[in-house]
């Protein structure tokens, strides 16, 4: 390691450098279950459970009991590229539930999806989703976008590392692709992929040559309306309409989450 110093990680840490720990092994990683005694601990991960509980207590407020968290995961692929691998399960998962909306919900989710499966360790009755689904889906909660969608609407998640955009007719998705949002920030690059994910003639091949993710055409979509949201929305569709669910496009994926929760598990305790 640069500067001889020694680094030890546990086999899930491990994964999170790469899904193969005999390359991680290789590069000086020393995995084990138990830290070396003069070792610095640092704790990664998604849900900071003991750091949210104290910020809760600084302001009075009791912790929540039902928990719904979002990740972006790109699953466990030892053998095959991680970002081929993320679009192809969200393809499989459309074709599974026959393009319906609803099957952006899956809960559980999919075993492969190592760092949501990872907050079901720590909180296994969590509600636990990926970020672009639940950006979608609150989305869909903007009055705008909604009295749209049975015309056909196309929402866009404009993120900052990853850009995921769905055609969606009624509760049918039409298409979808996702690639790396510092590739569409180049001017027309989003709007050129959406004309043909619209007109139904986007390949995967070509969102995935051009160090995308990938594209799945279920079938053309004759969108009436081009939604945005995310934090890099201004730039990479500056003429789209700004969606914001409830007046607040920062809380997105929150409203999202919460829509999820309230068709899946509204009445549980």
């Amino acid at each position: 390691m640069p500067k001889g110093l020694k680094l030890s990680a546990t086999p899930s840490a491990a994964l999170s450098i790469r899904d193969n720990l005999d390359y991680v092994r290789s590069i000086g990683v020393n995995i084990t279950d138990t830290p070396p005694e003069d070792a610095v601990i640092i704790r990664t991960g998604d849900y900071m459970k003991s750091e949210l509980q104290e910020t809760f207590s600084l302001f009075g407020i009791a912790y929540p009991k039902n928990l719904a968290i979002a990740v972006q995961d790109h699953g466990y692929s030892p053998d095959m590229s991680n970002r081929k691998f993320r679009f192809l399960h969200l393809k499989e998962t459309l074709e599974r539930g026959n393009w319906n909306i609803n099957s952006l919900i899956q809960d559980p989710p999919s075993p492969s999806m190592t760092r949501m499966q990872a907050i079901l360790d720590t909180e296994p009755d969590a509600l636990v989703m990926d970020t672009g689904a639940a950006a979608v889906l609150g989305a869909l909660q903007d009055p705008v976008v909604r009295e749209a969608q049975d015309r056909g609407v196309t929402i866009v998640n404009a993120g900052n590392g990853h850009t995921l955009a769905f055609t969606i007719e009624g509760d049918e998705i039409c298409g979808v692709f996702e690639h790396h949002s510092r590739v569409l920030l180049n001017e027309g690059t989003c709007q050129t992929y959406l004309t043909k994910l619209q007109n139904g003639t986007l390949t995967n091949d070509e969102v995935f040559d051009d160090n995308g993710h990938g594209a799945a055409v279920n079938r053309a979509c004759s969108s009436s309306l081009i939604a945005v949201t995310g934090p890099n929305r201004s730039t990479i569709l500056p003429d789209a309409y700004q969606a914001a669910p409830h007046g607040d496009m920062m809380l997105t994926g929150c409203f999202g989450l919460l829509s999820t929760w309230m068709k899946t598990r509204a009445g549980n305790p």
